[in-house]
């Protein structure tokens, strides 16, 4: 819904990432919502010790992810996050390389903190795409 009132949703970052979690792991691309310790380790592989910091329950984490990428120069970064009637919009912004990068497979994640919001029924990806400068 396009006229929806949109509010401003506080959020902090829990973990920014180029790191891929495993050689024999898929590693997501997109948005995903993560609303349980069991969730987040399953998408890590294994216990963190940023994910004591999340009160389950009362928080939600929101994690963009661009998948695995082929070369360094790629990033990923949540810089806003909103709630317009029942749609939860999670503005992101995509670096992609310029000429100069280093030959190694990453895999970059932004995954943020914000308040468990029980008005949402949808989420929306927006995405603004850059390239990097050398």
């Amino acid at each position: 819904m396009p006229n929806e009132p949109c509010e401003p949703v506080p959020f902090r970052t829990l973990l920014h990432t180029f790191r891929c979690a495993g050689q024999q792991r898929r590693h997501p691309s997109g948005l995903l919502a993560v609303d349980s310790e069991d969730e987040w380790t399953a998408l890590w592989d294994q216990p963190s010790a940023v994910q004591a910091e999340v009160h389950w329950g009362q928080e939600v984490v929101l994690v963009a992810a661009l998948g695995e990428c082929p070369s360094s120069g790629f990033e990923v970064a949540i810089h806003r996050v909103d709630l317009c009637g029942t749609e939860l919009r999670v503005h992101v912004r995509e670096c992609q390389p310029g000429a100069a990068v280093l030959d190694i497979v990453t895999c970059p994640a932004h995954a943020v903190v914000i308040p468990h919001l029980k008005a949402v029924e949808s989420m929306a990806l927006i995405r603004h795409v850059v390239t990097s400068e050398d």
